[in-house]
């Protein structure tokens, strides 16, 4: 299991807004944010200063934004901010109840989220620490994208870049506190070919990506960052799974000098309306588990990626609902022999799942990944194996 990354993070707002009480207000409901170093302030009182202080102070992630005001009124900064095209920089608008429309306006300008005055100084606090958890998110995303950059070829640091692209789930859990959520990632050598990601999509939907890349050792690592890297910003720009493989499918038919490919599985979970959204890229078809039935889902398969160009992706559209376990795993699994070269199969996969269904969801992984190391007992991992188990409570 990957562990949680507990370095500190200070998030660091601009308010905006020509109220002359405003700072100081602010500076005494966030005294001790600001004294444990979680907040920084600064302050502008019209959008033209805020454009000044972005400027000088580029750390600045949050913005809090009054709509009426002199010079420079949120509505224009709005759409300054929005065209930077930073994914990093989100922007709060506060205007009175009474001015929807001009916060209606704001929202469908990307605004990230509003606040109505008089100000509820908790529901701010709340919408601070939902922009928060997004940022942190997503700065860990990018610095990730970074280091790809720089990646050197040999299997150390392969290795040290694998495991900093496991998901955080402690962060997961916290913007979806009814998920229960299991990760396991078994490489059968110091780096694989597998990956996996659980992040969370601008529109706040849950995606989850499954996918096993040909090939062993440095040159299927190296193909798998590829992979993650352009999963990682297609999946940003939309939320449809087989309009992102069909962005992730050409990206890769582009840069695959060794004609390697992906199998993945992509599933987008819109929770506030329990709907399913998947696209299976010749991926192994994931199980759903619940108290009474273990059933592997029926999907359509299309190609994988990389191979084919300008290919057009199918995905499935179902209802969810609570309490159902979704199990993804790669075909390290499934493949897996004993030693007298028998495969561990489907059929075993849905036996285990059977005996243990009513059991929490990390219980379900962990008891899947003993039985097949018993099973292959003995013998050196032929493939990397990767399992992901999720249930949304209710």
């Amino acid at each position: 299991m990957n562990q949680p990354n507990n370095k500190s993070f200070q998030l660091n707002i601009l308010s905006v807004d020509d109220e002359p009480d405003m700072e100081l207000l602010i500076s005494q409901i966030f005294r001790s944010e600001i004294r444990s170093n979680k907040y920084r302030f600064f302050f502008a009182s019209n959008g033209l200063i805020a454009l000044e202080k972005l400027q000088s102070n580029p750390e600045i992630n949050l913005l809090l934004v009054d709509i009426n005001m002199p010079v420079m009124d949120g509505l224009t900064l709005l759409k300054s901010v929005v065209a930077q095209n930073n994914p990093l920089l989100k922007v709060v608008i506060i205007s009175a109840y009474g001015d929807m429309d001009n916060i209606r306006q704001a929202m469908n300008l990307g605004a990230y989220d509003f606040v109505t005055k008089p100000i509820d100084f908790s529901d701010l606090k709340l919408t601070i620490d939902k922009a928060e958890t997004e940022i942190h998110y997503l700065l860990r995303k990018q610095k990730q994208s970074q280091r790809l950059k720089t990646l050197e070829a040999d299997v150390q640091a392969g290795a040290i870049i694998q495991n900093s692209l496991l998901p955080d789930l402690d962060l997961i859990r916290k913007r979806f506190p009814t998920l229960q959520i299991a990760d396991l990632y078994s490489p059968a050598k110091t780096v694989g070919g597998d990956f996996y990601d659980i992040f969370v999509l601008p529109d706040g939907k849950l995606g989850v990506i499954v996918a096993d890349v040909s090939g062993k050792g440095i040159p299927a690592a190296a193909f798998m960052l590829i992979c993650h890297t352009a999963t990682t910003i297609f999946a940003n720009q939309n939320s449809n799974p087989s309009r992102i493989f069909s962005k992730v499918n050409s990206y890769l038919v582009a840069h695959n000098s060794q004609s390697m490919f992906v199998t993945a599985l992509l599933m987008i979970f819109d929770i506030e309306n329990k709907k399913l959204f998947i696209s299976n890229a010749g991926h192994n078809k994931p199980f759903i588990v619940d108290n009474q039935n273990v059933v592997e889902m029926n999907l359509p398969s299309n190609v994988v990626l990389g191979i084919i160009p300008d290919y057009d992706f199918e995905d499935v559209e179902m209802d969810f609902e609570p309490n159902q376990t979704f199990f993804l795993y790669t075909d390290g699994l499934s493949d897996a022999v004993d030693k007298n070269g028998n495969i561990f199969g489907i059929d075993r996969i849905h036996l285990c799942l059977e005996s243990c269904k009513n059991l929490p969801v990390y219980q379900l992984v962990n008891t899947l990944k003993t039985e097949v190391d018993n099973f292959s007992a003995g013998l050196e991992p032929f493939d990397d194996i990767t399992l992901v188990g999720l249930r949304f409570e209710h």
